[in-house]
C-alpha cells in the first residue's frame, strides 16, 4: 500500500497505527471494534481515519472503506465466494457502486433516485445478507466480482 505522491514528488507515509487501522477496516471491523482491539478510544480511531483519508487524498469515508477492503482482502487471501446470492438488478447496481466508494448522494444522482432511496436499498441489502457494516458489504462484492459470470 503506497500513499500518493505529494506535489514535491515525496510520498506521505502512514504511521504504523494508521496501517493497523487500515488493516482492521479492511477486515470489516466497526470503529468500536477497532478501538477495543487497539485499546484506544473510538474518537481516536475516527481521528486516525480522518488523517488517513487526508494522506491518501480520499474524499469520503466510503472511499476510505473501499480502499481498505481492496487493499486488505487480496493480501489476506480472502475465501472465495461460494455462490447462492440472488439480488435484484437495482441491488446489484448499488452494490457495485458501493464497492467503488460512491456515496449515497453520488449514487442517487447517477441513478436519478433520492439519497434516502439509496440508503434504504443499502440497509435492506445489509439486513438481507446479515452484514453489519459497509466494509463487510464491500468485501462481499470483492469476493463475488472475482467469480466468473458475475
Amino acid at each position: 500500500m503506497r500513499p500518493p505522491l505529494l506535489s514535491n514528488g515525496r510520498r506521505r507515509s502512514l504511521t504504523a497505527r494508521q496501517r493497523q487501522i487500515i488493516e482492521l477496516i479492511g477486515r470489516q471491523l466497526s470503529t468500536a471494534d477497532i478501538a477495543a482491539t487497539l485499546g484506544i478510544a473510538a474518537l481516536t480511531v475516527n481521528k486516525h481515519r480522518n488523517h488517513i483519508t487526508q494522506k491518501l487524498q480520499l474524499s469520503t469515508t466510503a472511499r476510505l472503506t473501499a480502499y481498505c477492503v481492496q487493499t486488505v482482502l487480496p493480501a489476506r487471501g480472502a475465501a472465495p465466494y461460494d455462490g447462492g446470492l440472488s439480488l435484484a438488478v437495482r441491488e446489484w447496481q448499488i452494490l457495485q457502486m458501493l464497492a467503488t466508494g460512491m456515496t449515497s448522494k453520488e449514487m442517487a444522482r447517477h441513478l436519478a433516485l433520492s439519497p434516502r432511496t439509496i440508503s434504504e436499498h443499502r440497509h435492506r441489502l445489509m439486513r438481507r445478507l446479515d452484514l453489519h457494516n459497509m466494509a463487510a458489504l464491500m468485501a462481499l462484492y470483492s469476493r463475488i466480482a472475482t467469480v466468473p459470470g458475475h
